[in-house]
Order: structure tokens, then C-alpha cells, then sequence
């Protein structure tokens, strides 16, 4: 199992404690110090509908401005925007096998 999300994120952690109590062994990348590449990215698109990632909830899209909100629609723009606002993407993203799952939701209905 692999966990991208941010350190500092209450629901990264939230998603890493869960693992670590029920002694799942995961491998954790952090979005600030993993540079997403363009074929990770695609990946996932291939897996998941890109509009899945975009955290429209967050403090980071409330804050982009309104010209780049409107750009933002097809997976091409979506992943030049995760690439350089990583805060963007819904957290975790969790590879578990051939699953995608994206935010602790999914995480925990699957592993509870």
C-alpha cells in the first residue's frame, strides 16, 4: 500500500494512524517533498475521473484565482495544477493494488 498526502494534513494523519493501528504497512509519500510526475499523474487519471482529485473544499482552492478556477477543466490543466499546488489534491491518495482510493472515507470503509 502506498499513502500520498501531506504531513501537516489532519486527514493525512487521520488516514496514517488508522493504518498504524490496524498494522497495515504502508510506504508514505509527502506531496511537498515527492515531486508527482506527469506519468503518476496520468496513472491515476486513468484509474479515477481527474475531476476526483481536485479538493474544491480546501482553503488552497478558495484561494486560487477565479481566471485559473475556470481554466481548470480537462485532466491536462487539473494535473498542471496539482504539480504546482499540491495542497490541491484531495488527501490520501492510496494505491492498494490495482485500487485507487482518494480521501479517508474510502480508505476506511475498505480496510474497517
Amino acid at each position: 500500500m502506498i499513502v500520498y498526502g501531506l504531513k501537516n494534513c489532519n486527514t493525512t494523519q487521520e488516514a496514517l494512524k488508522l493504518l498504524q493501528e490496524k498494522e497495515i504497512e504502508f510506504i508514505f509519500y509527502d506531496f511537498k517533498k515527492y515531486t508527482l510526475s506527469d506519468e503518476k499523474i496520468k496513472e491515476w487519471f486513468g484509474k479515477t475521473p481527474w475531476e476526483r482529485f481536485i479538493n474544491k473544499k480546501g482553503t488552497t482552492w478558495r484561494n486560487l484565482n477565479e481566471g485559473v478556477k475556470r481554466d481548470i477543466t480537462g485532466p491536462d490543466q487539473a494535473m498542471v495544477l496539482m504539480q504546482l499546488e499540491t495542497s490541491i489534491i484531495k488527501r490520501p491518495v492510496v494505491e492498494m493494488g490495482d485500487k485507487l482510493l482518494i480521501g479517508l472515507d474510502e480508505l476506511a470503509s475498505i480496510i474497517s
